[in-house]
């Protein structure tokens, strides 16, 4: 486990969590969080309407919140499989708004045998 992950983890013991599930693009989900989880959304909304995506992150976030996003990775495409994204376009996108303190790629786990897409794990915190 990396140093900020461990930091993090060790903080978690007296942690409340609120799960939401919710249209991010068109729902209020109150905030501002301390950290948020995201599998797939970022890598979604982005194509779907990123000034909106980006605004609900401005939102739901304050300075020093955490945001760890796992997102399909532009490396390698596979159809069918998750929509992509670059590193050049993570940080131009995320960028702005966090630190990104770790990019690493990963393999996605799904219900398909030979199926394991490539993924980013992106670990950023809120400037």
């Amino acid at each position: 486990m990396t140093s900020a992950l461990s930091a993090m983890a060790r903080n978690a013991a007296a942690v409340s969590v609120d799960f939401r599930v919710a249209d991010v693009l068109r729902d209020n989900l109150g905030g501002p969080y301390d950290i948020l989880f995201d599998r797939g959304v970022y890598h979604c909304l982005r194509t779907e309407d990123l000034k909106a995506f980006q605004e609900f992150l401005k939102r739901a976030t304050h300075t020093d919140s955490w945001f760890l996003s796992l997102a399909g990775n532009a490396r390698e495409e596979t159809d069918p499989g998750p929509p992509v994204v670059s590193e050049q376009e993570i940080r131009a996108e995320l960028g702005p708004l966090f630190d990104i303190l770790e990019l690493r790629e990963f393999r996605f786990a799904t219900n398909e045998t030979d199926f394991r897409p490539l993924g980013w794990s992106i670990l950023m915190q809120r400037k």
